[in-house]
Parts: C-alpha cells; sequence; structure tokens
C-alpha cells in the first residue's frame, strides 16, 4: 500500500516538475516579449514627424498626409477663390423641368451651395483626416462621417442602385454623350473638351446650354444639363470648382427612371475618395 502511495507521488513530483518548467520558459518568452516592446516603446518616444502619430504602424501612409506640410508651414494651394465664379442656377423652371427633378430625388440639393462652405473648417477638419482609419483624428478621439449624416444633412435618397461609372469615358464617348443627351452640336463639344484638356464639362458651358435649351423648348436637355450642374456643384464635386466629370452624365441618360440611384452613398463614396487624396 505505502510503494503504491509512494509511486502515485513519484508521477505527480515529475509532472509538476514538467509543468514548472513549462511555465519559466512561458514567463522567460513573455519577459522577452515585454523587454522588446519596452525598447520600442522608447525607441518610439522620438517622433519621425513633428506633432505626429509616435506608432505609424497604422498610420502607415502618415509621410503623404497634409499636416506635413501644415506643421513645417509650406505654402498649400487652394481653390478657394475659384467658388465665387459659381453661380446658383435659382430662378422659375417650367413645370416639366421641376417634375423631372423632383422624379430625380434631387431636388433637396437646389437649397445647397458652395458658398455656404466655411473654408478654415473644412480645412481643419481636412487635417485631421486618416483614410487608413476613415475617420477625424480629434483632440478627444476619432469620428467619421456616416451615411445617417448625408441623409440627414442632404435629405437625398439613400436606397436604391448603386452607379458605377464607365472606366474608359474618354473625350471622344464625352462628346457623343453631350451630343445625344444634352442636344450640343458636335463641334461645340469638341471645342469645350479640348478647353478642359479631358472628358468634363464647364459649369459655366453647362449653364449656356440650359439657357439654350430653354430658350429652344428642348426640356430634356435642358434638365440633363442642369441636373448634371447641380450635382456636380454638390456631390460629385471635384477639387477643381469649376468642371464636373462627363462619365455623371450617363446618371441622367434616362431622366423618368434617374430617381433609382442611392445619391446618398454615391455622395459619400466621393467624398471619401477625395479626402483620401
Amino acid at each position: 500500500m505505502q510503494a503504491h502511495v509512494f509511486e502515485q507521488n513519484h508521477v505527480f513530483d515529475e509532472e509538476y516538475d514538467q509543468q514548472h518548467q513549462q511555465d519559466h520558459a512561458f514567463d522567460d518568452e513573455h519577459d522577452q516579449q515585454h523587454q522588446f516592446e519596452h525598447e520600442h516603446h522608447q525607441q518610439s518616444k522620438e517622433p519621425i514627424f513633428p506633432g505626429g502619430p509616435y506608432d505609424l504602424s497604422v498610420l502607415k501612409d502618415y509621410e503623404h498626409h497634409i499636416t506635413i506640410n501644415v506643421w513645417n508651414e509650406k505654402l498649400i494651394v487652394s481653390n478657394g477663390k475659384k467658388q465665387d465664379k459659381i453661380i446658383d442656377i435659382i430662378y422659375v423652371l417650367p413645370a416639366q423641368i421641376d417634375n423631372w427633378i423632383t422624379i430625380s430625388g434631387l431636388h433637396p440639393l437646389r437649397r445647397c451651395s458652395l458658398h455656404m462652405i466655411n473654408d478654415n473648417m473644412i480645412s481643419a477638419f481636412a487635417e485631421r483626416w486618416h483614410a487608413e482609419t476613415i475617420s477625424f483624428h480629434l483632440p478627444f478621439g476619432e469620428m467619421t462621417i456616416t451615411l445617417d449624416d448625408v441623409r440627414g444633412l442632404l435629405s437625398i435618397p439613400c436606397y436604391g442602385e448603386f452607379f458605377t461609372p464607365l472606366a474608359n469615358v474618354n473625350e471622344d464617348l464625352a462628346i457623343v454623350a453631350a451630343v445625344e443627351l444634352l442636344g450640343v452640336a458636335y463641334d461645340e463639344v469638341v471645342t469645350e473638351t479640348k478647353t478642359n484638356r479631358g472628358a468634363s464639362y464647364s459649369f459655366e458651358w453647362l449653364k449656356a446650354v440650359l439657357f439654350k435649351q430653354l430658350h429652344e423648348g428642348r426640356y430634356d436637355c435642358a434638365t440633363g444639363a442642369y441636373l448634371l450642374h447641380l450635382v456636380g456643384c454638390t456631390i460629385l464635386a471635384d477639387k477643381s470648382f469649376t468642371i464636373v466629370s462627363a462619365k455623371f452624365l450617363f446618371l441622367f441618360q434616362d431622366l423618368d427612371t434617374c430617381g433609382k440611384w442611392a445619391w446618398g452613398p454615391a455622395a459619400l463614396v466621393v467624398l471619401y475618395d477625395y479626402l483620401r487624396h
């Protein structure tokens, strides 16, 4: 009986020693890891970018961020003065055009204007945007723009079909689209695209097309020009503030069904894309 108990105790002691060795090995590994993290933390106390993050494991593209130029007091190019060139098209439109605008779901954007932009506030937020986290890094934490914000602020539809622009819209296709959908003469569109050096239309040109087609009673073409101008000034605006890409004209290829598009997500995608760049 005693021999049996002794044998059990001996086996237990061997198992205990093995477990103790494993625990000791784990502690050594943990201590090494802790020492490595401590040394890495000490090294990170010296920031690569003054005023920037210590750890670049998340914000890997920080070296290309606009804040580097701001911190180093370098001149930043702004298109703010160009906003004054954009004059809102505000006047009474024929009932048929108003009806198409309502069908599109974009009528709430008629209350928006680039003149309403607070340049300093926009710049302050843009300087704190990081594409890696898709959020603004502010003193009190992180925040971002959601689809619910777009719906609440702009009152445009957030449900519907997603629009995927054609990837190969060149000058030739931009010319054909303007001739067919805006009713503009071929030579006029050629001149416009050459002036813009690409597949795009200027806001001033679109306004001229609108007035001309209104005068001639071609309300479908006038509506297309108006809606393209409207989204180009608001949810699909680019950094030029003076032109809109021809690829967006295909959104209004069928005025009776253009309300099918999910305008809210489109606005958010464009916003995220330009904040990223």
